[in-house]
């Protein structure tokens, strides 16, 4: 057997075990947190189609760290056997070594490709249509806050589709944390490019606040982020 076979087998044989797991956990709660409502509307039977549709959506979110965890067992199992040092002592350096595992890694790589292209869109597409019960958008109703990129966000509430919003704060930062202004606008509408404010009262640090009739809100928060 080849150094690269050998090598191919035995971090291949470890990345499929911790993916396992990994898949077999995160589905396991998935299962628990949605079981009651699927059984109730589609039985024991709409249970194993909701689970064998969640699987590889599952596998692509826990996919790269089962990779790496994988990887990682194997190379402490080589260590720990003296195996790599067995290997360096007929000349092959720890580069060589990674460029036998390339083809592996063109496998794996396909494989996520392959789940995140089509395998995954299919699944899900498939899951809303039988499953519509899980994924109704329900209206904002109750305050919402959240963080995205150097700012923090209040929401009073809002559609079910995430486009409209309504009483809306808006706390811009630096990159140390420190505030450097504060938005409160009445309505914020998503137009497909950017967020239009209106009703808006700009306010900085020991400037008098600015009232605006509308404005712009430069954000890479999107509505399905909402």
């Amino acid at each position: 057997m080849t150094l690269a076979l050998y090598l191919t087998r035995l971090v291949g044989a470890r990345i499929l075990a911790v993916l396992a797991g990994f898949l077999a956990l995160a589905l396991t709660f998935d299962i628990m947190e949605n079981s009651t409502e699927v059984v109730d509307a589609q039985g024991l039977e709409g249970l194993a189609l909701y689970a064998l549709l969640r699987a590889p959506l599952m596998l692509l979110t826990v996919m790269p760290l089962g990779i790496l965890t994988g990887a990682l067992i194997a190379f402490l199992a080589l260590a720990a056997r003296s195996e790599m040092v067995v290997v360096r002592a007929t000349g092959v350096n720890t580069i060589r070594v990674v460029l036998r595992l390339l083809p592996l890694a063109l496998v794996l790589g396909g494989v996520q490709n392959q789940l995140a292209a089509r395998v995954g869109p299919w699944a899900e597409q498939v899951l809303v249509e039988r499953f519509p019960e899980l994924f109704e958008s329900r209206a904002i109703e109750d305050e919402v806050w959240l963080r995205s990129w150097q700012a923090i966000i209040r929401i009073g509430g809002g559609s079910a589709d995430g486009t409209r919003l309504r009483d809306v704060s808006i706390f811009e930062t630096d990159r140390g944390g420190e505030l450097l202004r504060r938005i409160d606008a009445a309505t914020a509408r998503y137009t497909g490019e950017a967020w239009r404010l209106a009703d808006v009262e700009v306010q900085r640090d020991g400037q008098p606040p600015q009232a605006l009739d509308s404005m712009f809100w430069d954000t890479r928060l999107t509505p399905a982020g909402i």
